[in-house]
């Protein structure tokens, strides 16, 4: 994820991949979801009537990036999951994410890669592209002070 602006603002989810045996044809699927619809429909329900009562009391330990949402997933989360496991598992995801941001920077993977051998580096942009310049031709930073 190229774009860190989408990324913080994105849930992530990681889905364990599906075996070749346990792979299901679109009617199955469909079949099985057409099954579900009424538990998963009544769950939301649930969730939102949580949600509604216990909004007016919810509280976040800090309010990050669509904090409103935030609050809402949390005040919904007692009907699913245990209290205050959404808050924990939305700040795991956001850095997360920011870390793959920063890793699919060419630039900002370069300089996390450049001060990993550096206790410290100052300088000026200009004095940074070329110590990245000369770091990546030798395969090592260069100590600079700017």
């Amino acid at each position: 994820m190229a774009r860190p602006d989408l990324a913080d603002r994105c849930i992530f989810i990681q889905l364990a991949p599906i075996l070749d045996d346990e792979r299901r044809d679109e009617a199955e699927l469909n079949a099985g979801f057409e099954a579900a619809r009424p538990a998963i429909l009544g769950a939301l329900l649930d969730a939102v009537a949580h949600g509604l009562r216990e909004w007016p009391g919810t509280r976040l330990k800090a309010k990050p990036r669509m904090a409103d949402f935030a609050r809402w997933a949390t005040a919904c989360e007692g009907a699913m999951f245990e209290p205050g496991s959404f808050e924990d598992a939305y700040g795991c995801n956001r850095k997360a994410a920011a870390a793959d941001v920063i890793e699919a920077d060419i630039v900002a993977g370069a300089i996390r890669t450049f001060m990993r051998a550096c206790d410290e580096w100052s300088g000026t942009a200009a004095e940074l592209a070329r110590g990245l310049k000369a770091w990546s031709a030798r395969g090592k930073p260069r100590a600079m002070a700017g």
